[in-house]
């Protein structure tokens, strides 16, 4: 099944923005749905964009070619080719008159294939010309993502939303195929992902990675411990989701991409990445073999003894980089930190000074403290999860 995030053309992030050159009332969040069923299907292939950024990219091809018509905001389906580079237009079929072609529809979503469908929106009078993403089927129905949708949680198939018209044969009306990059593009930004060594995480045999952001969506496999993922979107945007329930991250994996639970990961600097990777261990005989005994240790900042000099601040500091980096947070005595990488290697420099470990905070904060800050927490005993990803 073909796997994107869903977004929606009256996200208030873009929903205001100007729509090609058309007039003050085109904006996105109006007119925007072919822009933004274009981003879905791109992001798909593994591009990182959104309705606004596509947009420009489009405007920046100049009039009559990203967009064209008297009202100037008609986005013209070849121009995806030239806005981004490894997607390819192959060609569309008018279905208003006769039955949508649904033998090549079908063969394409077979392949793991998106593709751009125009229905009628509404069941009053008159046609309402609105277009969609066709992604999956599923028994005898097709799954869609309806850019329309807002906010985009609600799962939505054509048949439930919109029959009104008849069989599916009649509710498309119009149809483009694409074609994308045969393989994912490398991991945006700065960023790798790594499976959290959790011990729910390995009983389960692995990380769920699932086809869509929710935790009802469908299982695509698991993925053990301590693995590396590619990061498929943005490095900003992705850190701020680390460690926060409900959040997701898409990533890819062994040739699979996906969506992974943000608060089950953490995250590594691609430059700070060891010389040999993690693999996950393929058909475990035994749970001993999906991932080693794990020793969960928590760290927790020391209260300091009295606070005189920006050497001894009164809330110790999270930094970008040992000693000199950029603090990220202040951090309050007691705050339960995890040890990022080896935590043989950080016990050993736990109260020696000019030593400094690498941790997340509660926050989803990644970055480093001085080892004199920090001791081990008494008792490692800890609450599992209530939500598993």
């Amino acid at each position: 099944m073909f796997t994107t995030a869903p977004l929606s053309q009256r996200d208030p992030r873009w929903s205001s923005l100007q729509l090609g050159f058309g007039d003050a009332n085109s904006t996105i969040g109006n007119y925007g749905c072919t822009l933004s069923c274009l981003t879905l299907l791109a992001n798909g292939y593994g591009f990182s964009e959104t309705p606004a950024t596509l947009n420009d990219k489009l405007k920046a091809l100049g009039p009559g070619v990203g967009y064209a018509g008297d009202t100037r905001n008609l986005m013209l389906f070849t121009a995806l080719d030239l806005a981004l580079p490894g997607m390819r237009y192959l060609d569309r079929a008018w279905c208003d008159a006769v039955p949508a072609p649904m033998d090549r529809i079908n063969a394409a979503l077979d392949a793991n294939q998106a593709v751009v469908i125009q229905l009628d929106q509404s069941p009053t009078p008159f046609f309402q010309q609105h277009w969609v993403l066709l992604y999956g089927r599923e028994g005898g129905d097709y799954l869609i993502h309806d850019p329309w949708t807002w906010p985009t949680e609600r799962r939505v198939s054509i048949n439930r939303d919109y029959g009104f018209t008849g069989t599916v044969e009649k509710i498309i009306t119009h149809c483009v195929f694409y074609e994308g990059p045969s393989q994912p593009p490398p991991p945006v930004g700065p960023l790798i992902i790594i499976v959290n060594d959790d011990p729910d995480i390995i009983e389960a045999g692995g990380l769920a990675l699932r086809d869509q952001p929710a935790l009802g969506s469908r299982l695509i496999k698991r993925v053990a411990a301590n693995t590396e993922l590619g990061l498929q979107e943005d490095s900003a945007t992705a850190i701020t989701k680390m460690g926060q329930p409900g959040q997701w991250l898409h990533v890819a994996t062994n040739g699979s991409r996906g969506f992974v639970a943000a608060w089950l990961v953490h995250a590594q600097e691609v430059a700070t990445r060891a010389a040999r990777p993690i693999s996950p261990i393929k058909q475990p005989a035994s749970r001993r073999q999906v991932q080693p005994d794990w020793n969960r240790i928590t760290l927790v900042v020391n209260r300091p003894a009295k606070a005189s000099s920006a050497a001894n601040p009164a809330s110790p500091r999270l930094r970008s980089k040992p000693s000199t980096g950029k603090v990220i947070a202040e951090l309050r005595p007691n705050t339960a930190l995890q040890i990022v990488g080896s935590q043989r290697i950080a016990l050993k420099k736990i109260g020696v000074r000019g030593q400094w470990i690498k941790v997340r905070d509660n926050q989803g904060h990644i970055g480093y403290i001085s080892a004199l800050h920090v001791h081990v927490r008494k008792s490692n005993a800890a609450k599992k999860p209530t939500a598993k990803g």
